[in-house]
């Protein structure tokens, strides 16, 4: 397998090379036909050979789940704090409802979006896989895209509304500098549902937010921070001017109902639904977030999380609106359409930090929550041509002037219509996903194959689990019509009452598929897809090869043999087995992105108590790492090449470890589980570690000497034993086919585990 990693890096710095030394024209010119857009190849560690792939789909590795509970609460500050959330629910007023309701709407229509959010986030938390890996247990190799694209669409709807509430913030920041800017006469057509001195703030703001979109995430971490403090200090701020233009909070706690009997019941039903809609996209896509977290406990912070970040801010936003009845005659549900009413230098001051706070906000609710979540997605979908920075060009462009934002926004009702709309689609999915993980497979998954297109996920020739599409369509057809009717109003008396099950959308789309999907896989299970322990990471996998011989004749006949992949969760050796002196396998934090094992003697046990990825270990060469098997005796490692103290089993290698140590150690990389052809390397005869060609210190003599210590010297004194032999002309044990003294063995045996 190293040659075909050879040639890829090859022509992976080939072509870098290429590029960097092509003039622009030259550039250009390449640009002009499909393969000039081809990116380079990139190897991940499940995905079959040849795949064309990325390694943002890949399993996070563990020097990047650095997330905690404390990050998840600051992503959703930064998510929550935007200008919908403040408008959402004082839209319920405008409505006809009263604070009572619009109270009750958003911190239930919170709770209820946190159920999916909790159970799929969990996924992520402890699979540490994206969201579309995720969607192909459920769905389907080929099904699962289909989700992907629903879930995209709504990230592209998302952003495309976010970046239009930019514009209007933007407006503000103008016309507070100059005034004359609300004076530029329109151009446009009033059927095109905008004016021309809207599209000149829609196109600044879109070209202030352009190239922030491109900055890699992990270097936005000021940007969110100013964004909470900018934010909280600016909302408070408007609550205080209106309350005291006000004289108080308004009329809101003596407000009277607009809508009595069912029609109310019916209509705080259709709020809470779209205040649940409104979070349907993040409860989908969470594992995307959750995948970086250190521990899954994170995950369950969210059910206070989100409903309290919503509060705050829906409180801000129905007081002010309140406020505005006073104020202005109307209410006003729109922050920004309350600062446009401020003149004045004081005024138009205030109209400034206003704009800004939210310019700022609905960047940055962008960047957490659309853009990146769209950009991979499609990125997923087409990997030979799209990587990040590509999806997000083509995200912001399409979302911020094909869909025409400016047309979705007219009133608070046709906003509550398109929230809802979203839900009706992405219940489903969340669904889906939620059933199968916690109900259909026990919280069991071949992560591995998940990342294979003919792996036990893809359930038939058209890579599609049939129960996961009956189970959609019985989630979404019934609420097509209300959802018809909620668009165009003239069709309500054609469909009957089928608009009341749109009321409760949500509801209907997350239980239905829920319960349908699991009885289907019950009364017609996958039985490939059902495993006895979940498949990790190369630290807790064995690949076992069946159907093999011992004989080496037989390894290289491949037609004959075959090969069958099995899977099981390994145990890493316990505290009982890893002892001072105990001979043992580790993997060194330096070799954690290989996965490459080395052997020796354990000095001294570092970790207190048994631990999932291995026992942390100190050997007496003064190595640190966590242990994943144990290995071979002294005598045995060293012994000569088809010395009877070699490997136990000569054949075909009976797990991944055994396979790596015997010559496949330059494969895949460390998360690959997959069929490995260990027979392109030529195996040696035995495992021998550099700890037999390297002295260790000496342990201090003087003072009490402990059982460790004891163990130390006798263990030193076999590799004394070995160092005195090896001042002699000898072979090398690995290949046999280098002789020198014993420093010339040493650097030529380290050479044969050196990737």
């Amino acid at each position: 397998m190293s040659h075909l990693y050879n040639s890829q890096a090859e022509q992976h710095c080939s072509l870098g090379y290429t590029l960097a030394t092509m003039t622009l024209h030259e550039r250009i010119k390449s640009k002009t036909t499909r393969q000039g857009w081809v990116l380079p190849r990139q190897t991940t560690s499940f995905a079959d050979p040849g795949a064309w792939t990325n390694v943002d789909c890949d399993v996070t590795p563990l020097n990047r789940r650095t997330w905690s509970a404390w990050t998840m609460f600051g992503y959703w500050f930064s998510d929550a704090l935007n200008a919908q959330s403040w408008m959402a629910p004082a839209s319920i007023i405008a409505l006809g409802l009263t604070w009572r309701e619009a109270i009750v709407c958003i911190i239930f229509g919170s709770l209820v979006c946190t159920v999916p959010l909790v159970l799929n986030g969990m996924v992520g938390a402890r699979l540490h896989i994206p969201f579309p890996v995720a969607m192909r247990a459920s769905f389907g190799w080929y099904f699962s895209r289909f989700a992907v694209v629903t879930r995209a669409i709504t990230a592209l709807f998302w952003h495309a509304i976010q970046t239009y509430t930019g514009s209007t913030a933007m407006t503000q920041i103008i016309r507070s500098i100059w005034p004359s800017y609300l004076d530029i006469p329109n151009n446009i057509p009033d059927s095109v549902g905008i004016t021309t001195q809207g599209m000149i703030s829609h196109l600044i703001f879109w070209l202030v937010q352009f190239p922030i979109l491109l900055i890699p995430p992990h270097k936005l971490k000021w940007f969110f921070v100013a964004k909470c403090v900018l934010v909280i200090t600016t909302s408070v701020a408007v609550v205080i001017t209106m309350t005291s233009k006000a004289g108080g909070a308004g009329d809101i706690w003596n407000l009277p109902y607009g809508v009595h009997g069912t029609d109310r019941s019916w209509l705080i039903l259709s709020s809470l639904s779209s205040i649940t809609g409104g979070w349907a996209t993040m409860a989908t896509n969470i594992p995307d977030f959750t995948r970086y977290l250190k521990s899954d406990k994170g995950v369950y912070w969210q059910v206070a999380f989100l409903p309290g970040i919503q509060l705050m801010l829906g409180l801000f936003g129905i007081i002010c609106c309140s406020a505005s009845k006073v104020v202005y005659g109307k209410y006003m549900w729109d922050p920004l359409e309350i600062a446009s009413h401020w003149d004045g230098p004081s005024g138009r001051a205030g109209a400034f930090f206003v704009g800004l706070c939210w310019v700022v906000a609905q960047i940055g609710t962008n960047l957490s929550a659309n853009v990146i979540s769209c950009a991979n997605d499609i990125m997923c979908l087409w990997p030979k041509y799209l990587n990040i920075r590509r999806g997000v060009i083509i995200t912001t462009v399409i979302a911020g002037w094909v869909m025409q934002p400016w047309k979705i926004i007219h009133s608070a009702q046709s906003l509550l219509a398109f929230m809802a709309g979203l839900g009706i689609f992405l219940a489903p999915i969340a669904a889906m996903l939620s059933a199968d993980y916690w109900v259909v497979q026990k919280q069991m998954y071949d992560i591995p194959g998940l990342y294979r297109a003919h792996g036990r996920y893809r359930f038939n020739k058209w890579g599609t689990n049939w129960r996961a599409a009956v189970a959609f369509l019985i989630s979404v057809v019934p609420s097509i019509p209300g959802m018809a009717a909620s668009v165009d109003p003239s069709i309500k008396g054609t469909i009957g009452d089928a608009d009341k099950l749109y009321f409760m959308f949500y509801f209907w789309g997350y239980t239905s598929a829920f319960l349908v999907y699991i009885g289907l896989s019950y009364f017609f299970p996958a039985p490939e897809t059902h495993i006895a322990a979940t498949i990790y990471e190369d630290s807790d996998i064995i690949s076992a090869a069946e159907g093999f011989d011992k004989g080496d004749s037989e390894l290289g006949d491949e037609k004959k043999m075959g090969e069958k992949e099995v899977h099981s969760q390994r145990r890493v050796p316990s505290t009982r087995e890893v002892i001072p002196g105990a001979p043992v396998n580790i993997v060194l934090k330096v070799d954690q992105p290989t996965g490459r094992t080395v052997s020796g003697l354990v000095k001294d046990v570092l970790t207190k108590g048994e631990h999932h990825r291995g026992i942390k270990v100190r050997l007496v060469d003064g190595r640190v790492g966590r242990v994943q098997s144990m290995a071979s005796s002294p005598t045995s490692s060293t012994a000569g090449a088809g010395g009877d103290d070699a490997l136990p089993d000569q054949g075909a290698p009976t797990t991944e470890f055994d396979i790596r140590e015997r010559g496949g150690r330059r494969g895949r990389g460390r998360y690959h589980t997959g069929p490995t052809d260990w027979r392109e390397e030529e195996r040696p005869s035995e495992q021998v570690g550099l700890d037999a060609y390297i002295k260790p210190a000496k342990p201090k003599r003087g003072g009490k000497r402990s059982e460790s210590a004891t163990a130390t010297a006798d263990t030193a004194q076999s590799f004394d034993e070995f160092s005195v032999a090896g001042q002699q002309t000898s072979t090398c044990p690995v290949c046999n086919d280098f002789n020198g003294d014993a420093t010339a063995i040493a650097h030529h045996v380290a050479s044969h585990f050196d990737d």
